[in-house]
């Protein structure tokens, strides 16, 4: 399968010191958050058919995308499954295909808990009462996955790489709140790869040269095994000329 990272918006409700995304988050009005339904939707439909493609949500925080409700609709009906990558602060409605991953940041105490949700990320950050929020998820029965802490501060070759291997994702592309494409975060940028200019996506070959990415790794964990055999099915079907 294909992933798309959308950022509908670059922008957040929160500010976690340690966020990776911190120095490309705007305020809600920069002309950089430039996207709209109708751009996603028209550039979605002509390259990216849901029988081949995952989508992640993410931010930001997606929930403070104005047209989030209409987004999250539209991608259902087409037929697009992923996730939804939140603070978990904001009302971003239930969808029957994408999973709203919440994470349980460190500005949110364990008396605090993520609001809106369908599964939680829970950080080893060691600031954080981490182990707390993992047993209140698992005394509420509230799926979760934690994670290591990556210290964004630190040298990129010094972080701890994950050490499961990916597998179900084989080509990346990211598209940012102004509209630009790129095949990775650190797949460099061309200036006229943008959904505005109806550019095709660029795209990272996981399977061949990322096959322990953290980013991916952020994504195929919170995808059941049934989830990735009803997608790989229905992915080959289509191969294979036999429709839905």
């Amino acid at each position: 399968m294909n992933l798309l990272t959308v950022y509908p918006v670059q922008s957040c409700n929160l500010k976690c010191e340690y966020c990776p995304m911190k120095k490309w988050t705007y305020p809600i009005d920069d002309e950089r958050n430039r996207l709209n339904n109708n751009l996603i939707f028209s550039w979605l439909d002509k390259y990216c058919p849901p029988e081949e493609w995952c989508i992640e949500i993410s931010g930001g925080e997606p929930g403070v995308y104005q047209d989030i409700k209409s987004l999250v609709g539209g991608l259902t009906e087409r037929g697009y499954y992923g996730l939804i990558k939140t603070n978990g602060t904001q009302p971003i409605p239930h969808s029957d295909t994408f999973q709203r991953v919440a994470g349980w940041h460190l500005c949110r105490g364990l008396d605090n808990p993520p609001e809106y949700y369908d599964q939680m990320l829970i950080i080893r950050n060691p600031d954080d009462c981490w182990e707390a929020k993992r047993q209140y998820c698992i005394d509420h029965g509230i799926p979760y996955q934690d994670v290591i802490f990556r210290d964004y501060k630190i040298p990129y070759e010094q972080r701890q790489a994950p050490q499961v291997k990916n597998t179900f994702i084989k080509n990346w592309t990211v598209l940012y709140s102004s509209g630009q494409l790129a095949q990775c975060y650190s797949g460099g940028n061309l200036p006229e790869a943008t959904i505005q200019n109806m550019y095709p996506p660029p795209q990272a070959n996981i399977s061949e040269h990322c096959q322990y990415c953290c980013n991916i790794n952020g994504f195929e964990m919170f995808l059941s095994e049934e989830l990735k055999q009803i997608l790989a099915e229905r992915r080959d079907k289509l191969r294979n000329g036999l429709g839905q």
